[in-house]
C-alpha cells in the first residue's frame, strides 16, 4: 500500500497547482480598498454603506465604492490657476446665468487676488457651474450628497477626538456664529477619521447634486440660509440631528448660479 499514490492525494495535489498559478491568483485576488492607487492631495475614502438623511421607500442604505476626495477645500490660490488657464471663468467675464453678482469679490481683480492671507484659505464666491468647471479641469468631479455625507459621517479626531455627540455640538455652534472675515489656510482646523480636513468648521461646500433632496418648504428660509423651524426634520431618519439638516436645509435653498460668502468646495475622483 505505501507505493501506491492514493487517489485523494493526486486530486489535492492537482488543486494546490491550480490555485498557485498566476493566472488563477490574479483573477481571485479581492483588492481591498485601501490599495487604490495614491492621488497627490486626495485621500482614499474606503466604501461602505451610506443611509440617505431624508427616508426613500425601499431604499434603506446605498452602497459607496471606493473613491478619493480632496484632503481639503480648494484655495484661492488654486482656483486662480484655473481662472488664469480658462478667462471665461474670470469675474468680469463669467456670464451671470454661470455665477451671480459677487462672484469671487473677494479677489483684487480678475487675475489678482491680492491678499496674500487668502492665497491658501478655501475659495468662496464661486458658484456651483464654477465649481464644478474646475473639477472637470482637474480630471474630477464633484461629490455626491452621499459621498460628502458618507466621508463626513467619519469622526473628529484632531485637535481632539469628538464623540458624535460632541461634534454635532460643535458643528451647530460653528453654523450658528457668523462666517470669519478672513478665513484660516484651508486644512488647518480639524481633521477626521478618514484623514479629511475641515469638513466642518471653515466653509460650507457644494455636491454636485445639491439640489436632489428637497427640504420641506415651511422648512427653508427666504433669505438663501437654513431656517430654524424643524419641518424639515420631516421623513429624515433622525429628526434630532439638526446639524446635518441644516447641509440639506443649505442646499435645498441654492441654485446653481448663487455664490456665497462662506460657500466653497472639494472634489472627488
Amino acid at each position: 500500500m505505501s507505493g501506491r499514490i492514493r487517489p485523494k492525494a493526486v486530486l489535492l495535489f492537482a488543486l494546490a497547482l491550480v490555485l498557485a498559478h498566476p493566472a488563477f491568483a490574479q483573477s481571485h485576488q479581492r483588492k481591498h480598498p485601501h490599495e487604490l492607487a495614491p492621488v497627490s492631495g486626495m485621500v482614499c475614502i474606503p466604501g461602505g454603506y451610506y443611509r440617505p438623511f431624508y427616508i426613500v421607500k425601499g431604499i434603506d442604505s446605498v452602497w459607496i465604492s471606493t473613491y478619493h476626495m480632496d484632503a481639503r477645500a480648494v484655495t484661492n490660490g488654486e482656483f486662480l490657476e484655473f481662472v488664469k488657464t480658462n478667462p471665461k471663468w474670470s469675474r468680469s467675464r463669467v456670464s451671470p446665468m454661470l455665477a451671480e453678482k459677487g462672484y469671487l469679490k473677494a479677489w483684487q481683480s480678475d487675475f489678482e487676488i491680492g491678499n496674500n492671507a487668502l492665497v491658501n484659505a478655501p475659495v468662496v464666491n464661486v458658484s456651483w457651474f464654477a465649481a464644478r468647471a474646475y473639477a472637470a479641469w482637474c480630471h474630477k468631479h464633484l461629490p455626491t450628497v452621499a459621498q460628502w455625507e458618507y466621508a463626513a459621517s467619519a469622526p473628529i479626531v484632531e485637535p481632539v477626538r469628538a464623540t458624535a455627540r460632541a461634534k454635532q455640538s460643535l458643528i451647530l455652534a460653528w453654523y450658528s456664529k457668523p462666517m470669519a472675515k478672513t478665513l484660516a489656510p484651508a486644512g488647518t482646523v480639524n481633521e477626521n477619521a478618514f484623514g479629511l480636513r475641515d469638513m466642518f468648521g471653515q466653509v460650507w461646500e457644494w455636491t454636485d447634486d445639491f439640489s436632489s433632496v428637497i427640504v420641506p418648504g415651511d422648512a427653508r428660509g427666504t433669505s438663501g440660509g437654513p431656517a430654524v423651524c424643524g419641518a424639515g426634520a420631516i421623513g429624515s431618519i433622525d429628526p434630532t440631528d439638526y446639524a446635518t439638516f441644516m447641509r440639506f436645509a443649505m442646499r435645498s435653498s441654492l441654485k446653481a448660479n448663487y455664490v456665497v460668502d462662506d460657500l466653497g468646495f472639494r472634489c472627488v475622483k
